[in-house]
């Protein structure tokens, strides 16, 4: 997805995009794009925990931590989904994004 388009879209205020913004999030983050992650978290549309947390758990199983970290950032995102998002990492082998969200301030 081209993030320059995306800007202008979100930019746009004859656009309306509603949950485009989740479906958009869940492909970058399935796709790996940090920058594109970043940008939709920043324009704080976009839901991490749309669709039964689908962009945190294909981001936690693929091994992904900068965009999990930014994910798991939002105010949406709740202690039960973080330490989900470490079992994930777990069950697929993703020791580093595991041990980052050990320290994130939900994790008790």
């Amino acid at each position: 997805m081209h993030i320059e388009i995306v800007k202008a879209l979100l930019v746009d205020p004859k656009v309306r995009l509603l949950a485009e913004e989740d479906d958009m999030l869940v492909m970058a983050c399935n796709e790996g794009d940090v920058d594109l992650v970043k940008l939709l978290m920043e324009d704080g549309r976009a839901d991490p925990t749309a669709y039964n947390n689908q962009a945190v758990e294909s981001s936690s199983k693929t091994g992904r931590p900068e965009i999990v970290r930014l994910l798991l950032g939002d105010s949406r995102v709740t202690q039960a989904l973080v330490q989900q998002a470490i079992v994930w990492a777990l069950e697929f082998g993703n020791n580093d994004v595991a041990r980052s969200l050990r320290n994130h301030p939900l994790v008790s």
